[in-house]
């Protein structure tokens, strides 16, 4: 649904709240379907998962800061500019 808005005008910043929740959304269900795995492995002692999870969000920041600028260029129809 964010891309079928690159036909439409839509303000910059609804446009960027929307990449967000998409993101948002996408990286949870990474989570969620990672969960029976890390618990497998942490035999559910928090600590251990909380770290875990801290380790998957240090790798998804990145993407994260990648996807939403290559999909708001996409949007405004630039070129995108991100610096890996």
């Amino acid at each position: 649904g964010v891309f079928l808005i690159g036909r439409i005008s839509i303000p910059i910043r609804l446009a960027e709240g929307m990449i967000f929740f998409s993101l948002l959304l996408f990286f949870e269900f990474i989570l969620v379907l990672l969960d029976p795995y890390i618990e497998q492995y942490s035999s559910g002692g928090p600590a251990i998962k909380l770290g875990i999870n801290a380790v998957l969000a240090t790798g998804i920041f990145p993407l994260n800061n990648f996807f939403s600028a290559w999909a708001l260029a996409r949007l405004q129809r630039l070129p995108c500019t991100h610096k890996y």
